[in-house]
């Protein structure tokens, strides 16, 4: 009480009336008796406190341990779907590798088979070209001996006709001659 004394003298110095002053003091001492802890308080608290704080450290010991039961759980059941994961990826690949080995095998057979039709049709085709070549071989050859023979004709033709006319040539020539010798030879 005699702090609020103490407080009520300071605030009519600075001004405050004396009721302004009271009633500012009391409100204060209102608000610490209401809302401030004290001493006795905090002691109150203080072993409030440490009990709680062994309970708290009773749960965290209760809490750790119920925590490293469930993390070793979780690690086996991690470790299982890990080593169930690689058993069926190995199952998988495995069948893959047959899968994709038996598509190699049929794809190989296809390939195979393709080939073989394919060189059957080429040589199909080369023997009808070849037939075929060797007809218009024959046709040509025909052909060129009908022209030879023509033309063979033509030339016998054309040979005796200048050999008619040679020998027309000739007689006239000789009988030229025969004429100029004769006149010749009376003109001596």
């Amino acid at each position: 009480m005699i702090q609020a004394l103490r407080y009520t003298e300071k605030l009519e110095k600075v001004g405050f009336s004396t009721e302004q002053a009271k009633e500012s003091v009391q409100i204060w001492m209102d608000l610490m008796e209401q809302n401030l802890a004290t001493k006795a308080d905090f002691k109150e608290h203080y072993f409030m406190s440490k009990s709680d704080l062994r309970d708290v450290q009773n749960e965290m010991k209760d809490l750790k341990t119920e925590l490293q039961t469930e993390m070793k759980d979780l690690k086996t059941e991690l470790q299982t779907e890990m080593k169930d994961l690689k058993t069926e990826l190995q199952t998988e690949m495995k069948n893959l590798k047959t899968e994709l080995q038996t598509e190699m095998k049929n794809l190989k057979s296809d390939l195979q088979t393709d080939m073989k039709d394919l060189k059957t049709e080429l040589q199909t085709e080369m023997k009808n070209l070849k037939s075929e070549l060797q007809t218009d071989m024959k046709d040509l050859k025909t052909e060129l001996h009908s022209d030879m023979k023509d033309l063979k004709s033509e030339l016998k033709k054309d040979l005796k006709e200048q050999e008619y006319s040679l020998t027309l040539k000739m007689g006239v020539m000789f009988a030229a001659s025969i004429g100029i010798l004769s006149t010749i030879v009376n003109l001596k």
